[in-house]
């Protein structure tokens, strides 16, 4: 494959564009500047301070304009800083693509991607544009920025397309491939979920609600004490001009200088607490919101737990079946399949076999990778037995593959027990099951995933982070829900 050519490739960036995310226009700094003026009470006071201004009250003037200033410099300071944080991270993101062009291999901006263009994937690197595959080996992807399952995503040459798209975005984890550019810019997924996130209206925050509520009860209740006072002097006869003063002292009196000034320094130092977290708030309002937070939706594997999968215990019909299954049901892709492996080098050793002799004796002929909607994983090798004889090994959600088995109502549900047990312990399955069959066409159809043969399961330890324990607690004790988003077993989410 040639890919495109010089020409070719001028011609399509004419016609599509770059190949660039549409960025909101940043902020100017005056913008952002006057932005801090648009709040109820600010208005009150600077209404305030031109008054007592004008009644050469300049004692009260410049406390009033004092507040005022440093509220405005210390919200834009923070603002500003957040921006600046924000721009510097978006030009470490900057990334560059390897395409084939004219026959050779160049490396580009990301920006220069093309439709139709013929781009080389290794590890580490990140998904220009979408596209399909057309070649690949040992192939898989982190889909985290687009679905947040941080477990890598097999990809193969397949009719499926979930099986042979990658996106914009995602993260090579293991393997080489080839990818044909078919979406670039706003019209990749990436582009889609951005324009999504574009249209939607920013509201306000509840402190802004809260301030807009206050400042409204403020101007009726000075507005009526006012006019009151002013009224009460006229009928008893006073001077409207002194009445027009005092009558503006108690309503300068009443309005809380201090208020805004103290809720600027709290969000500024709210807003450097979450910095030193390593996070960035952009809108200084935003850093009071996040105390607003009610319901906390988190990962399990990796974020609850250490991700660190060890085998500790084999729970099989057919340990020796077993061993071959964990050896060849296997593609080392993440944590688990790497802890299988390592459980099936120890089981190995007393059946006076080796990894490399399985693997030599059963080739692989066909797989079906591993899918979030199938949630399992099969291989299909030749048998020992002959030409035309076929071993299937499938792995997996224990309670999916039990479902594909062919076993008796009594055997089942001992086994469905077995799952709760482990699970409320907090232990994480894989289950396992094979079929032996003549399979001429080398290859997996769907009804070869039925009324198969069921083996066992392993049993996983994933530690829960030490610092969990503590952080769940400050959680509960604010009043925050915690819910655990997670394809394993629900014990042992639970048990978690």
């Amino acid at each position: 494959m040639d890919g495109l050519t010089s020409q070719q490739a001028r011609e399509r960036l004419a016609k599509f564009g770059p190949n660039e995310l549409v960025k909101k226009k940043e902020t100017s700094w005056l913008k952002l500047l006057f932005s801090q003026f648009k709040s109820p009470l600010i208005y009150i006071l600077v209404f305030a301070g031109l008054v007592t201004l004008f009644l050469r009250d300049f004692t009260d003037s410049i406390v009033i304009f004092a507040a005022v200033l440093i509220n405005t410099v210390l919200g834009f300071y923070q603002e500003r800083k957040a921006q600046k944080s924000l721009a510097a991270l978006r030009q470490l993101l900057a990334s560059k693509a390897k395409v084939i062009r004219d026959g050779e291999q160049k490396e580009i901006d990301a920006s220069e991607v093309v439709p139709g263009d013929l781009v080389v994937l290794t590890i580490g690197a990140r998904v220009p544009a979408d596209g399909v595959l057309v070649e690949a080996t040992d192939f898989s992807v982190n889909e985290a920025i687009l679905t947040g399952e941080s477990m890598p995503v097999s990809k193969t040459l397949r009719e499926r397309p979930e099986e042979s798209e990658v996106k914009m975005g995602t993260t090579v984890v293991t393997g080489i491939a080839k990818m044909l550019v078919t979406k670039t810019g706003m019209e990749t997924e990436m582009g889609k979920i951005g324009k999504q996130v574009g249209e939607v209206d920013e509201e306000k925050t509840p402190l802004q609600i809260q301030l807009g509520k206050l400042a409204k009860i403020l101007a009726i209740v000075v507005g009526v004490v006012t006019m009151f006072i002013f009224a009460t002097g006229e009928l008893l006869g006073y001077e409207p001009l002194e009445m027009f003063t005092t009558s503006v002292a108690v309503a300068v009196a009443a309005i809380p200088e201090g208020l805004v000034v103290t809720l600027t320094v709290i969000l500024a130092l709210g807003m450097q607490r979450i910095l030193k977290k390593k996070a960035i708030v952009r809108k200084l309002l935003a850093a009071e919101t996040l105390g607003s937070v009610s319901v906390i939706c988190c990962d399990k594997t990796g974020t609850l737990t250490e991700g660190k999968m060890q085998v500790v215990k084999a729970d099989m019909t057919d340990e020796k079946l077993g061993v071959k299954a964990a050896i060849l049901c296997n593609d080392m892709r993440d944590p688990l399949e790497v802890a299988m492996l390592r459980w099936a080098e120890k089981s190995i050793k007393y059946q006076e076999s080796s990894i490399k002799n399985i693997l030599e004796k059963h080739p692989r002929i066909d797989e079906r990778p591993f899918s979030p909607d199938t949630k399992i994983i099969a291989t299909l090798h030749q048998s020992k037995h002959g030409a035309g004889q076929a071993l299937l090994f499938v792995s997996g959600a224990p309670e999916v593959i039990l479902g594909k088995c062919d076993t008796q109502y009594g055997i089942r549900n001992t086994w469905l027990k077995k799952f709760e047990e482990y699970g409320s312990q907090g232990y994480r399955l894989v289950g396992f099951a094979y079929k032996r069959s003549k399979n001429q066409e080398a290859r997996i159809k769907k009804q070869d995933l039925e009324n198969l043969d069921w083996l066992g399961l392993l049993v996983y330890e994933d530690p829960v982070r030490e610092t969990v324990k503590t952080a769940l607690e400050e959680c509960q004790k604010a009043g925050i829900k915690i819910k655990v988003i997670t394809g394993d077993y629900l014990a042992t989410a639970l048990a978690v």
